[in-house]
């Protein structure tokens, strides 16, 4: 039904505060959060290698501490650009802290 030129149509709301990309929906469909929750362990395990705090580490990467904080816990879906920026900050390549993310079928 169109109103006023305006669709009525119902969409589908995301409660959980996050960009499409990190929905429910996609989460529940490819295991989006099982990969977002591996990359984090590998940027906080990096992070604490090379002797940073995340304030430390954000202010490094040109982004807020609490999104490092974010990403750490798998509340962000991290964009390569920021995880390029994260890799420089953390002086290692991206391939290190994604490879096998997510695994390679067999």
């Amino acid at each position: 039904m169109v109103i006023r030129g305006r669709c009525s149509r119902q969409r589908l709301r995301n409660t959980d505060d996050r960009p499409w990309t990190d929905s429910p929906i996609l989460r529940d469909f490819v295991g989006m959060e099982d990969f977002n929750k591996e990359l984090g362990k590998r940027i906080r395990r990096r992070r604490k290698e090379v002797g940073l705090s995340q304030e430390d580490l954000a202010l490094l990467a040109g982004i807020d501490r609490s999104y490092v904080g974010g990403i750490e816990r798998a509340d962000r879906n991290v964009s390569f650009s920021i995880l390029c920026r994260l890799c420089l900050a953390l002086r290692c390549d991206v391939a290190a802290l994604t490879l096998g993310i997510p695994p390679a079928q067999t």
